[in-house]
């Protein structure tokens, strides 16, 4: 057997445990598992129906979507055509369809999905504040300010979490991105023929590359799922909010704070690289993109010193929680853990680690 034969062995058994976990947890009559009758999925579809992706948010699912309308040479809004034409489709006539398709869904470690949704929807500088921020602000804070009440800019770590909770214990919808990813997709009511993580996304992708091909649906590229961070790419959404509260009492160096400080916790820029601009700097959007570029290059130059950062990130994040909120988190994500094979009570959150490094990484909302 070749490399390339020993890996999609052990990805599709692999795969066998994951669907196997599934069918068993499914089983339990004591998982809190919501069954709906005649639920539609969340899906994107190929333009003839091979295909079948339940998107999850904030588990890969811009790369995968990136990669569905690079393989088919079809928008995001092509993939979408399929489901707006399933709607007409009597029930079981929309299963059939669904049934004859390769279904797939990729998911990812429940703790660490709703870090990255609070760095990348919350932190980070993008226009993702309202109406969940202004919310959170008006429940939660003691004495907020007028522009907190407004924007709902500067959430933390520790009131998105107190807003999660609250709104799952009271059974209301909750936004995609903080959703648990069982809602997303149903995998007790629908047979899925792979499930991938964000933890195995590059064997995961392989392998799909190499069924899809052998069932003679597509052509993945060699290299699928080998670089899936995101890159310079925000900046649409940091020029976009920039403008937006450019007549604000919103300053733009904490937002500019705010971005370098993203890059910090996702490793790109060094945690020792500070940002070279003070509040009495006035620069553009420009200047500064081309300050933060040069950071990046930077900081590639020095290996993996800056690999870890992220951890920490996460762990500062959830330090900040009290324990008695950790407890009723976990019920949040109680059936996403039982299906998925994700610990219920990750030592890294519930055993109160000691922070390897006092550096702050949410400085740009201090």
């Amino acid at each position: 057997m070749t490399h390339d034969d020993d890996q999609h062995a052990e990805v599709e058994a692999r795969n066998k445990l994951r669907l196997a976990r599934i069918k068993t947890a499914c089983e339990r009559k004591d998982l809190p598992v919501i069954r709906k009758e005649n639920h539609r999925l969340r899906t994107l579809m190929d333009p003839k129906r091979q295909i079948t992706y339940c998107r999850v948010n904030k588990a890969s699912s811009t790369f995968t979507i990136a990669t569905l309308s690079k393989t088919f040479n079809c928008t995001r809004d092509c993939l979408r055509v399929p489901k707006g034409e399933l709607k007409l489709l009597s029930d079981s006539e929309y299963r059939d369809v669904i049934s004859k398709s390769f279904k797939f869904m990729f998911v990812r470690e429940p703790y660490g999905r709703l870090f990255s949704t609070y760095c990348n929807k919350f932190y980070f500088t993008k226009m993702h504040w309202a109406p969940i921020g202004p919310e959170v602000v008006k429940r939660y804070r003691d004495n907020p300010s007028e522009e907190s009440l407004k924007y709902g800019h500067d959430i933390t770590f520790h009131e998105l979490v107190r807003f999660l909770v609250d709104e799952f214990e009271a059974g209301n919808n909750l936004d995609e991105h903080l959703r648990p990813m069982y809602l997303h997709c149903e995998p007790c009511d629908y047979p899925y023929d792979f499930i991938g993580n964000l933890e195995t996304i590059e064997s995961d992708w392989h392998y799909l590359r190499y069924t899809w091909q052998k069932k003679k649906i597509a052509e993945l590229p060699d290299d699928v799922g080998k670089d899936i961070r995101e890159g310079i790419s925000e900046w649409r959404n940091v020029n976009m909010t920039l403008h937006r509260y450019e007549n604000t009492t919103i300053s733009q160096y904490k937002l500019f704070l705010r971005v370098w400080s993203y890059y910090h916790i996702t490793g790109r820029v060094c945690k020792d690289i500070a940002m070279p601009i003070d509040e009495n700097n006035n620069i553009g959007i420009d200047e500064f993109q081309t300050t933060l570029t040069n950071a990046i290059e930077q900081s590639k130059l020095l290996g993996d010193k800056c690999k870890n950062q992220k951890k920490e990130a996460k762990l500062q994040a959830y330090t900040t929680v009290p324990l008695e909120l950790l407890e009723r988190l976990q019920k949040v994500f109680e059936v996403d853990c039982n299906l998925f094979g994700y610990e219920t009570r990750p030592d890294w959150v519930f055993g109160r680690q000691n922070i390897a490094s006092a550096f702050n990484y949410f400085k740009g909302i201090a």
